[in-house]
C-alpha cells in the first residue's frame, strides 16, 4: 500500500511557535471502487493534516487521491475515499 502525504504551506515567527505540537494527523484509506462486483480494495492513504475543520476537507482529499492514484478519468471514477473518520467529528 502506498502513502501520500499532503503538506500545508510552512508559517514563519511568531504563528510557527503556536504549532509545536501539531493537530492529531488522521489517515484516510483511499479505495477503487468496483462498481459490477460492489467491491472496495484499498490501494493507498492520504493523511489530512489541518488544524481546522472545513465544510471542503473530504472533498479536498478526495481530489489528492484522485491526482496521485488515477491516470484516466475513468480510473478517477472509480477511485474514493473512506469518510468514517469525518463522520464521528
Amino acid at each position: 500500500m502506498v502513502q501520500v502525504l499532503a503538506f500545508r504551506k510552512r508559517k514563519v515567527g511568531k504563528q510557527a511557535d503556536n504549532q509545536s505540537e501539531g493537530p492529531p494527523v488522521k489517515t484516510v484509506t483511499v479505495y477503487h471502487v468496483d462498481y459490477v462486483k460492489q467491491k472496495k480494495i484499498p490501494i493507498g492513504a492520504v493523511e489530512e493534516r489541518r488544524k481546522k475543520e472545513r465544510p471542503e476537507n473530504l472533498a479536498g482529499l478526495l481530489r489528492i487521491a484522485r491526482e496521485k492514484y488515477s491516470s484516466t478519468p475513468q480510473e478517477a471514477f472509480q477511485t474514493a475515499v473512506d469518510g468514517s473518520n469525518f463522520l464521528e467529528r
